[in-house]
């Protein structure tokens, strides 16, 4: 796998999670500050282990609760207004920014495992996603 592949699968991971969480809250938040706030206050363990209770529960859904999830979290976006989207990508490149190079290693390993734990039909459903929400995004994931 190229290492662009590589950069855009971190970052549509990335930015899933990102979603996935505010998805997964159990009240809606009150606008896009107040997840950040929310997560700016935890502690990394404990932002990792709010993460793997995510990942677990995404990996105990059923195909079709995943679909649903996933319109869920498309319809979120898209009633995003544009400056709502806008401070969302900005918050994700600082993140990804001030990111430590172990920390990024780490995540490209992962992704790496997960990527070889998916059948070809996954990952050509992954590659295909990602590069349909290039051409709406006018660019997306490796362009500035």
């Amino acid at each position: 796998m190229n290492r662009m592949n590589r950069i855009g699968l971190l970052a549509i991971t990335a930015t899933l999670l990102a979603l996935g969480q505010a998805a997964s809250a159990d009240e809606p938040p009150a606008g896009p500050a107040s997840s950040m706030d929310q997560f700016k206050s935890m502690s990394p363990q404990e932002r990792q282990a709010a993460r793997e209770q995510r990942r677990e529960q995404w990996q105990k859904m059923s195909p079709e609760e995943r679909a649903a999830k996933q319109d869920e979290m498309r319809k979120r976006m898209e009633s995003m207004s544009p400056e709502q989207r806008e401070a969302m990508k900005q918050r994700f490149r600082e993140r990804q920014q001030n990111m430590k190079p172990e920390e990024r290693e780490a995540k490209r390993e992962e992704m790496r495992k997960r990527m070889e734990n998916m059948s070809p039909e996954q990952r050509e459903a992954i590659k295909q996603r990602f590069h349909e929400h290039r051409r709406n995004a006018g660019g997306g994931a490796g362009k500035s």
